[in-house]
């Protein structure tokens, strides 16, 4: 499609400073199929099963914007009901809304993906780390104006 793929150069810089010295398996999709994130959480979910049998430590990032459109009250319409579908680990209202008409959600398969093997690695709570949107950073808010959603999240186990 010529679109350049960037999700994995934007987190690089992240990782390194937060885990220093790490091992990096990327796994990018084009897939636009609930059933193949589905499919990739099993498989993600038994690689981590196997690293962590012989203590290795493994952390699943997806990497996604949000909503993406000329309309700044729209983004903060569709994004609040992504984000309240993921702080309630709801993983049919979040397939639904990804993958209805209307969602300009880039990575929605990988967040499906790694939320599904969170799910099937233990994991039962998800903590909203931070939410805007390019609007809300910029001070841009006007009709008609492009912007873009963005959200960061931990998933873990409840102790």
């Amino acid at each position: 499609r010529g679109d350049a793929e960037h999700s994995l150069e934007i987190q690089l810089p992240f990782l390194q400073r937060q885990l220093g010295d790490f091992r990096l398996v990327p796994v990018l999709t084009s897939a636009d199929d609930p059933a193949v994130a589905e499919r990739l959480a099993t498989t993600l979910a038994q690689v981590v099963r196997q690293r962590s049998a012989v203590g290795e430590q493994v952390l699943l990032v997806a990497s996604s914007d949000l909503h993406h459109i000329d309309n700044y009250d729209e983004v903060v319409r569709r994004d609040q009901a992504v984000v309240d579908s993921i702080a309630a680990y709801d993983m049919e209202t979040l397939t639904r809304l990804l993958m209805s008409p209307g969602s300009s959600v880039c990575g929605r398969m990988p967040i499906l993906a790694v939320l599904h093997a969170a799910k099937m690695l233990g994991a039962s709570e998800v903590t909203i780390l931070h939410h805007t949107n390019s609007g809300d950073v910029t001070g841009q808010r006007l009709p008609g104006q492009y912007t873009v959603g963005y959200m960061a999240a931990a998933v873990t186990k409840s102790e």
